[in-house]
């Protein structure tokens, strides 16, 4: 009888310890600073009433109104921030919700959201998110403490209003981290980022009431109209504001209203200005973000930008022995003041390697 209660115990741990391996979530490994998920990658994860196709990417099931996608546990470089980005459609009625977790020494953080997004209606950020290992502004993500993550996992749900309705779609899920060990590219670069994009120009300072507050729509508005989506300036303003904080400038808001545009569009951080120079020789225009305390920091511009600003860089010239780049930048008050041309050396240090891609699909 002893003997039996031993093999009927064995039974069940062998039992239990199978049942654990199944449900055990699966883990795997990205190297580098850009985490880009798409259709192959989402079917690793795991579903609540969403299904996942090759043409749409994740979808609600027919009979939902609601759905969640959990990706497996990405293991990473050491990091300390991270910004995420997606592609979205979000039909009238409808809308998606990111939140995402980073483990740091073995502990996981609280999920933090990115809010509401939809294309046609409320968009909001959550304000004062805060645990004991990491916090969230906005749009960024930042490990306390000065200690560094090493896994994230993120999960995405999917609302609509009317069951008949069409759903939201994902496309893609990016990822920009902060590197504790940032490394960068040393090899040979040839001289064809030495060009200049036909990048339309647009002021933000001539839009009445908001002009002072929209650099990030103002340069968005710009590389769209290069892609042929002539938009004005004060409606892209409207499609990214986010009503949680009150600002124009959620980088997170913007590519994505970039993305309903059938652009590849994302936030990414750059090691350094060769990142740059290699989109521009590919005829892609970069959305960068600066920060100046004082004018000299970056002669030519239009003003000191000590709360941070967004530009356009269009291309790179050299003027006796001088590299320059070329931007648009929206502070200037008229437009034909709008293209400028700042010293590399001037702008690498004003830069803080923050960018937004837009790319033709």
């Amino acid at each position: 009888m002893f003997r039996k209660i031993i093999f009927i115990l064995l039974g069940v741990i062998l039992f239990m310890s199978g049942c654990s391996n199944l449900t055990k979530t699966k883990e795997i490994f990205h190297s580098g600073n850009l985490i880009v998920n798409g259709v192959e990658d989402f079917k690793e994860g795991e579903r609540e009433s969403i299904s996942i196709n090759n043409e749409d990417g994740i979808v609600l099931e027919d009979s939902s109104l609601q759905g969640k996608y959990t990706s497996p546990i990405i293991a990473t470089e050491d990091f300390n921030e991270l910004v995420a980005s997606w592609n979205v459609d979000t039909p009238e009625g409808t809308e998606i919700e990111l939140l995402l977790r980073v483990k740091v020494e073995e502990q996981w953080t609280d999920w933090f959201t990115y809010g509401k997004w939809t294309q046609n209606g409320n968009r909001e950020s959550v304000n004062n998110q805060e645990d004991k290992i990491a916090k969230m502004s906005t749009d960024t993500l930042e490990v306390l403490w000065g200690k560094d993550a090493e896994a994230i996992t993120y999960s995405i749900e999917l609302r609509r209003k009317n069951i008949a309705a069409p759903g939201p779609k994902v496309k893609n899920i990016f990822l920009a981290l902060k590197l504790r060990e940032e490394v960068e590219d040393v090899s040979a670069l040839d001289e064809e980022y030495l060009v200049e994009l036909n990048v339309p120009e647009r002021s933000q300072m001539v839009v009445p009431e908001i002009g002072n507050v929209i650099c990030s729509p103002t340069s968005l508005s710009m590389v769209l109209e290069y892609y042929g989506h002539n938009i004005a300036t004060v409606e892209v303003a409207e499609k990214v504001l986010d009503n949680g904080a009150n600002i124009y400038g959620n980088w997170s808001f913007n590519v994505a209203y970039a993305g309903t545009k059938d652009i590849y569009s994302y936030v990414a951080r750059f090691t350094s200005i060769k990142d740059i120079k290699e989109k521009i020789s590919k005829d892609i225009p970069v959305i960068a973000s600066i920060k100046s305390q004082s004018e000299n920091s970056l002669i030519g511009a239009p003003q000191a930008y000590p709360s941070g600003h967004l530009l356009v860089v269009r291309g790179f010239t050299v003027k006796d022995g001088e590299e320059y780049v070329i931007v648009n930048d929206p502070a200037a008050p008229e437009v034909e003041t709008v293209r400028r041309e700042y010293k590399v050396s001037q702008f690498e240090r004003v830069w803080n390697k923050m960018v937004y891609i837009l790319e033709k699909k």
